[in-house]
């Protein structure tokens, strides 16, 4: 699996782990190789778990934005914070903005 981003992903809600694992593993050239629901569960499993990135839900039930810290800390491998918020606000903003 040369060329392969590992990627790790951290969100509370199952249905958007599971999308979005489906939507990355539909590319050859990334692959989840783990996945947690709560700060303290990734925190643990990014320890054992080598990932290229983190994929992190930064409205965490059970966490605050420590976890990212945390996590850059853990891994030393890239995070994207909030990705699925972010994607949201811009989706908001292009319906605003007419687009």
């Amino acid at each position: 699996m040369d060329g392969v981003t590992r990627v790790f992903l951290l969100d509370d809600h199952e249905i958007v782990r599971r999308g979005l694992r489906e939507l990355l593993e539909s590319e050859d050239d990334l692959e989840v190789v783990g996945e947690a629901d709560g700060g303290k569960t990734a925190i643990a499993a990014i320890e054992t778990i080598p990932s290229d990135v983190v994929i992190v839900d930064l409205m965490l039930k059970d966490s605050s934005g420590k976890v990212v810290g945390e996590v850059r800390h853990k891994n030393r491998g890239s995070t994207i914070e909030d990705a699925v918020e972010n994607a949201l606000e811009e989706v908001a903003k292009a319906i605003t903005d007419g687009r």
